[in-house]
């Protein structure tokens, strides 16, 4: 089991729990027969916001995955990245990660 030193994540590129990710990602690449251009990335909540710190284009994890889907993570002001496939799902009522208005009118998310 792995304890991050952040709470409840390090949300930064240069943290520990970046860094594991990363390193978990490479590691299944040279490991397992894995499609490198096959690998998705899923998460929930804070797991979510996680992914959308890692796929700023500082952390070097983009070149890594071919989509990223999250769920109840929040907004994004914009896409990460050009070349990764995204998926944002999310409540307009969620009380806890709260999404910033019912009638979202980014040209980058449109609310379906």
């Amino acid at each position: 089991l792995r304890i991050s030193k952040g709470f409840p994540w390090d949300y930064t590129c240069k943290g520990d729990d970046a860094a594991h990710l990363k390193g978990f990602i490479e590691w299944a690449l040279l490991n397992f027969p894995i499609d490198s251009k096959a690998v998705s990335l899923h998460g929930f909540s804070s797991g979510g916001i996680m992914i959308h710190q890692l796929m700023k284009l500082g952390c070097n994890v983009e070149p890594l995955v071919a989509s990223v889907a999250t769920y109840g993570s929040g907004n994004m002001i914009g896409p990460p990245t050009a070349r990764v496939h995204y998926l944002i799902v999310h409540s307009l009522y969620d009380n806890v990660v709260t999404y910033k208005s019912k009638k979202h009118n980014s040209k980058y998310w449109p609310v379906c």
